[in-house]
């Protein structure tokens, strides 16, 4: 597949280091919700996407982690039979928006680790809820983790209606930054990291929030294996015979390996779990990346691999934004610019 080949392009290079929390090459498990029940300690809860089971095959694969007791949320039964040779729980829920049942189970659990939607706000509120009511009871510390993303904090550079040249840091104030860009103009998935914020500090709950930039690799979990962004990008492109970027496509963003994102997660759980210090709420928002690259490198090597193949043209051609949000993502010029344009 033209995909595989491009997951080999220069972009790809190798994770990094795991040996301090478990390395999961060789798992084949990944995960969308779950939950750890710790006993005396904090339970967590995970979501199931494309960085989400390679979560959980990252905690399954480290010997500490591994012996906590984990309950996985999915959504059907053949998933549950699946898991269900894994040293996990399976609990079978409707969907992201059976807020009562997900704020219940929350509540039996010290820590959730929602991987499955950043965009999702009643899910992520239900889980705090969840959490609060599970401090109450038992006077322990509690815990969210929940997956974001960067293009929270992308230019608008394509339809110039917001630009900057801000270079970004977990050492900024995040909050801060976030509540002032949604005042200006809401984004979902920018919304939903303010609203975990400000919930969690009103309720008493520690946050975590991990802003993940351009996720490469195949996924080391048993369902989902692919990320958004490229293969987005590689499928438009075989049905278009051409390789697309918007404007002058050099918009750039960091990048990171799947797995070196699920061993952040594991990194953050694992400290967590120990009672470590760990950065939370105004402090507790994280970047990961060991790289960077523009989209126009990655269409100009979309179109390299595919010429090969003999299934593309050999070079790349921009593509106004209302043309190429119509193939990327069912014509939201907003979604577009911010994750597959900005800078």
């Amino acid at each position: 597949m033209i995909l595989d080949d491009i997951y080999k392009f220069n972009l790809y290079c190798q994770p990094g280091n795991h040996e301090h929390y478990g390395n999961p090459k060789n798992s084949h498990y990944r995960c969308n919700r779950l939950c750890v029940n710790l006993p005396s300690h904090p339970s967590k809860q995970f979501t199931y996407n494309f960085s989400g089971g390679s979560v959980l095959t990252t905690v399954l694969s480290n010997p500490f982690l591994a012996k906590l007791p984990i309950t996985a949320l999915i959504r059907t039964q053949s998933q549950a039979s699946t898991l269900s040779s894994l040293p996990v729980t399976p609990l079978l829920f409707a969907n992201l928006d059976d807020t009562a049942f997900l704020t219940e189970v929350a509540s039996t659990h010290d820590v959730v680790i929602h991987a499955a939607n950043g965009y999702h706000i009643p899910s992520a509120q239900a889980f705090i809820r969840g959490l609060a009511q599970r401090k109450r009871q038992t006077g322990r510390e509690v815990h969210y983790i929940h997956n974001s993303g960067t293009s929270n904090f992308g230019d608008r550079r394509v339809s110039k209606t917001y630009t900057e040249k801000r270079v970004f840091s977990d050492k900024d104030n995040v909050y801060a930054y976030e509540k002032m860009r949604e005042g200006i103009e809401p984004y979902h998935q920018r919304t939903a990291d303010v609203t975990v914020f400000e919930l969690g500090e009103e309720l008493d709950v520690k946050t975590y929030i991990i802003c993940s930039p351009l996720i490469y690799g195949r996924g080391t979990g048993l369902f989902n294996k692919s990320s958004i962004q490229i293969p987005t990008m590689v499928r438009a492109a075989l049905e278009r015979g051409r390789a697309m970027y918007a404007g002058d496509g050099l918009g750039v963003w960091d990048h990171t390996h799947v797995e070196d994102i699920a061993a952040l997660y594991a990194l953050i759980l694992a400290k967590v779990v120990k009672q470590e210090d760990v950065p939370f709420g105004k402090e507790g928002f994280f970047f990961a990346n060991h790289g960077k690259q523009s989209w126009l490198d990655i269409a100009n090597e979309i179109a390299r691999v595919g010429h090969q193949r003999g299934k593309l043209a050999a070079e790349p051609e921009s593509v106004g934004l209302k043309e190429v949000s119509k193939a990327w993502f069912d014509g939201d010029e907003h979604l577009t610019e911010l994750g597959l344009c900005s800078r």
